[in-house]
């Protein structure tokens, strides 16, 4: 492993060529190695810049990224923005994640130009590029570069890296946005969003720390004629914890109080990219 992170290393000072470089933290393994190895590299000018927004759990420890990031010689940058209003992301189509994407790269890059930083970077590994990722299509228009990928580094290399490295995030699970836990077609609002977000938090609550809770919805007839959004919470954990699960007392009636009308558990277990497989 010592010889692929040297040769990483490499990698981003070829990439960086001097110039002030900003990474797109989230404070996952991803970013962080990213962050470990551009430190490594010698970058003189760099900086975390960690992007809050409704669509995304809140970081569970925020002065723990800072520290993470200022250890390694980072400037810690915290931006806020609210939910895109565009009618393209709200209705939630497959096409989603572009216009999200896109907004989020836009405020990141808005800063940097501010702030004198001429290369901005992220986490995203050569596993993504196996799963509909609209947002990588806003990525390359904006010029954001993807060291990981040029190397091909996925999942598993970046974890072996990161504990070749004694890094503290190594077995931090990931936890993507949570637009994504929705399924196409239902709508990405206040409410879908807390659904998710608060089932997540209540299931990790009960020591499940590997899970995804993902959203559905149809429009099902009513009496009277008139058409009822019907919510079906679909709970994914690895196939060893269902028993577990199965029979902690209240749980289902405790999601089922979010505002849901159906609570599942997928015996297919916990994956990458479930949303897609319909159509991939």
């Amino acid at each position: 492993m010592e010889e692929e992170i040297l040769r990483a290393v490499q990698h981003l000072r070829k990439l960086s060529a001097g110039r002030p470089t900003a990474v797109m933290y989230s404070g996952g393994v991803d970013s962080s190695l990213l962050l470990h190895l551009l430190s490594m590299a010698g970058v003189e000018k760099r900086a975390a810049v960690l992007l809050l927004s409704p669509l995304f759990p809140e970081p569970e420890d925020l002065l723990g990224m800072e520290s993470f990031a200022a250890k390694r010689g980072f400037e810690f940058v915290v931006l806020e923005e609210g939910l895109p209003e565009e009618r393209e992301f709200a209705s939630n189509p497959p096409s989603r994640c572009y216009h999200c994407r896109l907004k989020e790269i836009e405020t990141v890059k808005r800063w940097a130009e501010g702030a004198g930083y001429e290369v901005i970077m992220d986490g995203v590994n050569s596993d993504d590029l196996e799963d509909f990722r609209p947002g990588l299509e806003a990525a390359r228009e904006k010029g954001i570069l993807h060291p990981f990928v040029d190397i091909g580094w996925g999942k598993g290399e970046i974890r072996k890296a990161a504990r070749h490295l004694s890094l503290e995030v190594s077995e931090r699970p990931s936890s993507p946005c949570l637009a994504s836990r929705i399924a196409y077609g239902t709508p990405i609002n206040d409410f879908t969003l807390g659904v998710v977000k608060e089932a997540e938090r209540l299931l990790r609550e009960e020591g499940f720390t590997s899970i995804r809770a993902r959203l559905h919805s149809a429009l099902l007839p009513a009496p009277g004629g008139e058409e009822v959004r019907v919510y079906i919470l679909r709970i994914e954990v690895p196939r060893q914890n269902f028993g577990e699960l199965i029979s902690r007392p209240g749980i289902a009636e405790r999601l089922k109080a979010l505002g849901v009308h159906y609570v599942t558990l997928d015996l297919e277990g916990l994956r990458s990219g479930s949303m897609n497989e319909y159509f991939l």
